[in-house]
């Protein structure tokens, strides 16, 4: 995942404290560090090809500008988000990620039905009726443009996944 810097974390963490306080929603969300995924949760048996896959990826990615701006929303899953730009080079991270992994694309992530869309979510399991009102309510964003700076890798526990591990790119 792609970790925020302090002025888009926290706008997000405002953002979700106020959908949370208006609306019913899953609180799972809350419990994740803000960022922008770039591979779906699954199952591994052990962390230590991740650690050097991330340890790697930092060495290797030059930095990028990436945009934030403007409420999604995914319908069908009740899901608020912030929107993220859909830089080709995000793609190519999450295509280079499933490769060097040897992974099973999750959801969207082969691509198909449609194409992966990458975003900072800000609450999911909204009821139709509050995800109505929340896009009717919720107003502008700031746009927010900043360089790539930092991954993370989540690891599950028993309550829900947690930021395990930062690394900051060699070439930030």
């Amino acid at each position: 995942m792609i970790l925020l810097p302090d002025d888009v974390h926290n706008f997000m963490r405002r953002v979700q404290a106020e959908l949370y306080d208006r609306y019913v929603a899953s609180h799972r969300t809350l419990a994740l560090e803000p960022h922008v995924t770039i591979k779906q949760p699954f199952e591994a048996d052990g962390v230590e090809p991740y650690d050097a896959y991330l340890d790697r990826l930092a060495r290797e990615t030059k930095s990028f500008d990436i945009v934030m701006r403007d409420y999604g929303f995914f319908e069908e899953e009740g899901v608020v988000f912030l929107d993220v730009e859909q830089d080709p080079r995000l793609l190519a991270l999450q295509h280079d990620l499933l490769g060097a992994l040897d992974l099973e694309p999750g959801m969207y992530e082969s691509g198909k039905p449609v194409p992966y869309y990458f975003h900072g979510t800000l609450a999911t399991g909204l009821s139709a009726d509050d995800l109505a009102d929340a896009r009717a309510n919720l107003g502008d964003t700031p746009e927010f443009r900043f360089p790539l700076a930092r991954f993370g890798l989540f690891r599950s526990t028993e309550e829900t996944w947690r930021l395990y591990r930062r690394v900051k790119l060699a070439q930030a």
